[in-house]
């Protein structure tokens, strides 16, 4: 078994080599966000192209770089070192990429994203892209471009599993390493931020032969994938930060958890480990040491309940998922009822840096009340999608206008962060908040494990509730009868008020409900409340006009009972069509005149797609503009209609209504709409 000099030696060989290569070599960006756009189609092509015209050309893989929204990604590394990333590629410029890489190209391209390293004095450095200018330093995801995730010797050549091997030279104690991390400031990125060291010296001061340490990499929030980027573009990270996290705690077994539901995330951290294991990483006698440490996966079924430590626990045990009461505490009575620990993914990644740089240079960001870099993903009605490695303290504010702001310039409405158990604050908070824990929960919402999820105005605030509420039923473990049957009820007003029949009671009730919740077994019931009380109190407006006033004051209503289809252009060609699909039946002609019956209307929008010009969705019992569109009805005979003009009952959909018309129109005149 070599030490970690010999290994260090042969892997920055090998990373030479990579980095600078013979022939310039096309790394397409592989994970499970590019795979839904599909990279795989891409590398297919690129390599049909390379072969049939025998190019001088290698591919290869390396992570995502975080700009989701631009993928597929791909990045040259030319002979001289120079490596650019490049997006989105698709089949109408793979040949200008495989010609770029053969420097055919005069000038840069249109998808050129930026430079990773090396000198092009036409392209800017990646970090100077608009999308990255909140971040200051990249730590968690350093390696991220800069490695082939499957290739250990990458890893090790950029100073992995340095900081073991110092703990091992400096002869380091458990405490020592403790207090390192303690110092740090470093906590929990799972979403309680509890003190990692703290957490740590409760295992430490547990009296057993056998420990373990646990990596909850259940990353089940949507919106949320911070995890998984780790886990596929940098999983030597988190083996080291165990490795690191066990010579802490006198572990000596330990589990990385991760949902089934990620199937790249569990082939690349296996074959992380198995190459750990090869190398004398991982096992008996680490790098020559006396210490073992033994390391496997554990495949979750999807419940989402697993994220709760002692349902994840249970789980690995071949037990059902279902948290339970506290204490005992892991530390006391975990896996197989040994003291366990257990960490999210952010946060043993991070182990590695703080012992190689010291807790002083981790502290360089943050504030008072944390320190260090924290991965957010960010998703909703944005224009740029994507993930990014902010320190604590940024605004949102800044991180939506990063972001591009909401779609198609719609105003900002919500922003939901840390999944649906974290909370919903309206934009009018939400624009002036930091990325802080605290400030989130001062309004009681909370960061959660960094998803950021911004909402525009076309969302219903009771759909969403419901879209949520069914979640946590769903998920619920059923050991509890307070979750199990207040998720059931509190779903069941939801769906009721969707429908139409909002009772003024409800609020009290699902106040009732919210409070009754509190006292469930774990942090899934007692939390399940939070979004319906942030839109009970910071979206009142929005709740009342449903349940009271039976109607959405802003027309984006997608409630079923609340909303219904009219016809405002009778001369669409597209309605034929709309009327054939309507799989109801519900879209009639008669007289040559077109209508909608509500009564069996399922609302399922199929119509709208079809005919999107001349069928509309409204609120009920709302006043309505004419649509833009309705003066070019009459283009071919010279007439136009005022802007206006209002329709006073758009719930009829057959009523002719009086329009005030300019000169050309003699007077009023009876329109049917």
């Amino acid at each position: 078994m070599e030490d970690y000099y010999n290994l260090r030696a042969q892997a920055d060989i090998e990373y030479s080599i990579w980095s600078k290569p013979e022939r310039p070599r096309i790394d397409f960006a592989y994970d499970t966000s590019s795979m839904a756009s599909g990279i795989e189609k891409i590398i297919d092509k690129t390599h049909e192209i390379i072969n049939s015209n025998n190019y001088a050309i290698d591919t290869g893989i390396v992570a995502g770089y975080g700009f989701q929204y631009l993928n597929p990604l791909a990045q040259i590394t030319f002979t001289d070192g120079t490596t650019v990333l490049y997006g989105p590629i698709n089949t109408n410029n793979l040949d200008d990429l495989v010609n770029e890489a053969l420097g055919l190209n005069r000038n840069p391209l249109d998808i050129t994203i930026g430079m990773l390293h090396g000198y092009r004095n036409d392209i800017q450095l990646i970090n100077k892209h608009p999308f990255l200018q909140l971040e200051e330093e990249r730590r968690l995801l350093r390696n991220l471009g800069y490695i082939n995730p499957n290739e250990i010797n990458h890893y090790i050549a950029r100073d992995g599993y340095l900081a073991v091997n110092s703990i091992f030279e400096k002869k380091l104690t458990d405490e020592e390493i403790r207090k390192e991390i303690s110092d740090s400031g470093l906590a929990g990125r799972g979403g309680a931020f509890f003190p990692t060291g703290v957490k740590w010296g409760f295992l430490s001061s547990a009296g057993n032969e056998d420990k373990y340490l646990v990596c909850n990499a259940d990353e089940g929030d949507p919106g949320s994938w911070v995890n998984r980027i780790i886990m596929e573009g940098d999983p030597h990270s988190i083996i080291e930060g165990m490795i690191i996290g066990a010579l802490g705690t006198f572990a000596n077994k330990g589990y990385i958890y991760i949902r089934s539901e990620y199937p790249l995330a569990i082939e690349r951290m296996q074959k992380a480990i198995d190459d750990a294991y090869s190398l004398g990483i991982l096992g008996k006698n680490i790098l020559q040491s006396d210490f073992t440490f033994d390391l496997r996966i554990i495949k979750g079924a999807g419940a989402y309940v697993c994220g709760e430590e002692t349902g994840l626990i249970a789980s690995i045990q071949d037990s059902r998922g279902m948290p339970r009461i506290k204490p005992p505490f892991p530390a006391n009575s975990g896996v197989f009822f040994n003291p366990t620990n257990v960490n999210n993914v952010e946060s043993f990644a991070s182990i590695p840096m703080i012992m190689r740089n010291g807790y002083d240079w981790y502290k360089d960001y943050g504030v008072d009340s944390i320190s260090g870099t924290k991965l957010f993903s960010m998703s909703g009605d944005i224009e740029m999608t994507g993930i990014m490695e902010l320190p604590w303290g940024v605004k949102i504010s800044d991180v939506l206008e990063t972001c591009g702001g909401i779609i198609d310039g719609k105003p900002f409405k919500a922003l939901q962060a840390g999944g649906p158990l974290a909370g919903y604050l309206p934009s009018s908070i939400a624009n002036n908040l930091e990325l802080e824990p605290n400030q989130f929960k001062d309004h009681g919402a909370l960061v959660g494990s960094g998803g950021l999820v911004f909402i525009s105005n076309s969302s219903c605030s009771i759909q969403l509730n419901l879209l949520f509420s069914q979640f946590v039923e769903d998920e619920s473990c059923g050991r509890c009868t307070t979750c199990h049957g207040g998720n059931q009820r509190m779903t069941e007003i939801f769906r009721r008020i969707s429908k139409g029949n909002g009772r003024p009671e409800d609020k009290a009730n699902l106040d009732i409900i919210g409070n009754t919740l509190l006292y469930s077994n774990c942090v899934h019931g007692q939390a399940s409340p939070t979004i319906m009380k942030n839109t009970v109190s910071h979206f009142a407006d929005d709740y009342e006009d449903c349940v009271i006033n039976k109607r959405c004051s802003g027309n984006v209503c997608s409630c079923p009972g609340l909303t219904k289809l009219i016809i405002v252009n009778q001369f669409d060609e597209n309605l034929d069509a709309a009327m054939n699909i309507c799989p109801t039946g519900m879209i009639k002609k008669d007289n040559g005149k077109y209508a909608i019956d509500m009564k069996d209307c399922i609302r399922c929008g199929a119509c709208i797609e079809l005919a999107p010009d001349a069928i509309k969705k409204v609120s009920d019992g709302t006043v309505q503009e004419v649509p833009d569109f309705l003066p070019r009805i009459f283009s071919d005979n010279h007439k136009t209609l005022s802007p206006h003009t209002t329709i006073i009952d758009p719930s009829s959909i057959t009523t002719n209504v009086l329009v005030r018309g300019e000169k050309s129109l003699s007077g009023m005149e009876n329109i049917t709409i």
